[in-house]
């Protein structure tokens, strides 16, 4: 697991209202990278995905299905394998905690997850519930993954019904994850 900053809570009543707003923020901004994530997969946006990541990151994706990814250059193509033969693929971000660092510049979080998808020839499915575990730092005033680890909670493969639809084309990114690509 990833060590969470040991911090005591603010003290809403002896901290000023700027130091308040720089914490919200960060935390408000942490929360926008994870969903940013899961807004990234679900799209197939390899850029806006590759930029939500330190240069030296590590992605982790625990049992049953162990894999690692270290930089930018193996984290790519670990997306591209993961992603192959889905006919679609679903990740939502349920809530996530989040431990802003006292310098404001680091972070973790944990965020409970599922995940649902199919493959385009209806041969296999997969639905699961997770946490990630995530570092993050924030470099050039945007906050990014050093670290996320996936730690599966519970993986069911039954063969899935019903009808997948594609994305529209033109379906924009969010202002957030555009500028970072800016």
């Amino acid at each position: 697991m990833i060590a969470t900053f040991h911090r005591k809570a603010p003290d809403m009543i002896n901290t000023g209202i700027e130091e308040r707003i720089a914490r919200l923020e960060a935390e408000a901004a942490v929360r926008q990278t994870i969903a940013s994530f899961s807004d990234a997969v679900g799209r197939d946006d390899r850029p806006a995905f590759h930029a939500l990541w330190t240069e030296n990151c590590v992605w982790e994706i625990g049992e049953p299905y162990l894999l690692v990814g270290r930089g930018i250059g193996e984290i790519a193509p670990m997306l591209d394998r993961l992603m192959v033969g889905w006919e679609f693929f679903v990740q939502l971000t349920h809530s996530s905690a989040v431990d802003i660092a006292d310098d404001l510049e680091h972070a973790t979080a944990r965020s409970e997850i599922r995940e649902f998808a199919r493959q385009t020839d209806q041969s296999r499915s997969y639905d699961n519930f997770a946490i990630y575990d995530d570092a993050l730092v924030k470099v050039d005033g945007h906050w990014r993954f050093a670290r996320r680890s996936y730690h599966y909670i519970w993986v069911d493969d039954t063969r899935i019904t019903g009808h997948g639809y594609k994305l529209p084309p033109n379906l924009g990114r969010p202002l957030a994850l555009q500028r970072r690509l800016d």
